[in-house]
């Protein structure tokens, strides 16, 4: 579609207060052509964004070479009209995707990438690494198998219920029964965490650690148990 076919095509459909500010933002033809697919709510998610006419534009390219869908752009534009932290990473978003990610996990994480304090690509790894999964509510949780662990260790937890205001966790399992998004320890404890439970000694060093009792739990914590852990069990396999 032209440009001057999709002004018309706006001016057709939208008042000449929205046709003005879609203008006046600068956007290519391309994502003008994209506008006018929309409806009235959501030609104003265009008006309203923070991000800069370029990072709009290489998203709808992107929409338009059909690396994401019209569904991943409307979140990701709802969600620029409170913030637009993320937009310095739209093209790590892109090339993930190109590289083998899910699009709608890649729009979710992108999502979360403008509330929380890491950037895109190391939100990318914490997903991957199956400790955390990305909401559609702009945040990171915790893994529900993750979280269980971390209650029995009585590490702090808070959930939220569809991105509302979370509150200090009672009973995971309540919380994983409703899909709340679970939040508690540092990246560092959780990751590590999960690095031991994908290790084929994991049932044993649980229950090791869960008989701890251990206040504060930190990642330290679990290497130090660790070893400790390991040690008891080789002394245990000698006297056999």
């Amino acid at each position: 579609m032209t440009r001057e076919k999709a002004i018309e095509r706006l001016a057709e459909s939208h008042s000449g207060q929205v046709l003005a500010a879609v203008l006046a933002k600068g956007y290519d033809d391309n994502t003008l052509s994209v506008i006018t697919e929309q409806d009235q709510n959501n030609v104003k998610l265009f008006c309203d964004t923070q991000y800069a006419p370029e990072t709009v534009d290489t998203l709808t390219k992107a929409y338009a070479e059909k690396i994401i869908e019209s569904d991943d752009l409307l979140h990701i534009m709802r969600y620029s009209t409170f913030r637009n932290g993320n937009e310095v990473d739209v093209q790590r978003f892109i090339q993930r995707i190109k590289d083998g990610m899910g699009h709608k996990t890649a729009t979710d994480i992108f999502v979360a990438d403008n509330y929380e304090p890491e950037d895109f690509d190391t939100l990318a790894e914490k997903v991957k690494s199956g400790a955390y999964f990305p909401t559609k509510y702009g945040t990171l949780s915790l893994s529900y198998e993750v979280a269980k662990v971390l209650f029995k260790l009585r590490v702090p937890l808070r959930a939220s219920r569809k991105g509302r205001i979370p509150s200090g966790v009672l009973n995971v399992e309540d919380n994983i029964k409703y899909g709340d998004c679970i939040r508690g320890g540092s990246s560092e404890l959780v990751l590590t965490i999960r690095e031991h439970m994908n290790r084929n000694d994991w049932d044993g060093f649980y229950k090791y650690l869960s008989e701890r009792n251990l206040e504060n739990i930190s990642a330290d914590d679990i290497s130090s148990c660790y070893e400790n852990y390991r040690t008891a069990s080789n002394r245990a396999k000698v006297k056999r």
